[in-house]
């Protein structure tokens, strides 16, 4: 009887046994579906190219004396070319894409000025020479009437260069300096500033004002033809 009961025990075990398993087994699935939409998102693209246009291209820092002299002094001039120590370069900027500027602001322009040459190669050149005897000097290039034109769509400026006389001159032009009335073609003057060039300091106690006309602006009249400038202009957007 005990034998008998076991069995159908381990028989219902069996049973239940196979029944859990049985419901495991089971899995009840079902499509779900959803719809989601959106855009695709890109970067904007500005165009903040700007053409840039320079008239004149070439300008020139003319130092002479003036070509119609006011009097007839003991040194006189006949310069084809009045003397001008301030060089404008006029400029136009615009955006390659047409747009308008929203302000005179929005770009920010920079003149680079290069003098000429110095030295060339641990050699003075005859514009060195000149600038350190005092002949003259660069004062400055900036930027100057920002305006806006056409609808906004055009930037125009002005680039000014500016030298000046220097102290060889009294810081004027040499014809004005030499013709003061203060100074005669025979009158003493002081010792003239030493200058690498091809023409030798005169003594103090020899040199006269003729003399010293004679050595300063020979060593102006060097550089002719021989002095080149470069002016680069940059325009590039404020906000860059």
């Amino acid at each position: 009887m005990k034998r008998k009961s076991l069995t159908m025990i381990l028989c219902l075990l069996t049973c239940l046994s196979l029944v859990g398993v049985g419901f495991a087994a089971w899995v009840i699935t079902g499509p779900v579906e959803e719809d989601v939409t959106g855009n695709i998102v890109v970067d904007s693209v500005t165009d903040n190219r700007y053409t840039l246009t320079v008239s004149p291209e070439t300008e020139n820092i003319v130092l002479t004396g003036p070509s119609s002299p006011l009097n007839n002094g003991w040194l006189t001039s006949n310069a084809e070319q009045e003397a001008d120590l301030v060089v404008e370069v006029s400029c136009i900027l615009t955006k390659k894409s047409g747009e308008k500027f929203s302000s005179t602001n929005e770009a920010n322009i920079t003149p680079t000025f290069v003098e000429p040459a110095k030295e060339n190669e641990g050699v003075k050149t005859a514009y060195g020479t000149a600038v350190d005897a005092g002949c003259f000097s660069f004062v400055d290039a900036v930027v100057s009437d920002k305006t806006l034109t056409e609808s906004d769509t055009k930037l125009t400026f002005k680039v000014t260069i500016t030298y000046k006389w220097g102290t060889a001159f009294g810081n004027v032009n040499p014809y004005d300096f030499y013709n003061d009335g203060t100074k005669t073609s025979n009158g003493k003057c002081e010792k003239l500033i030493p200058a690498i060039g091809t023409y030798e300091e005169v003594a103090e106690n020899d040199a006269t004002w003729a003399d010293h006309a004679n050595y300063y602006l020979r060593v102006l009249e060097a550089i002719q033809s021989t002095a080149a400038y470069s002016l680069t202009i940059a325009a590039t957007p404020a906000n860059a």
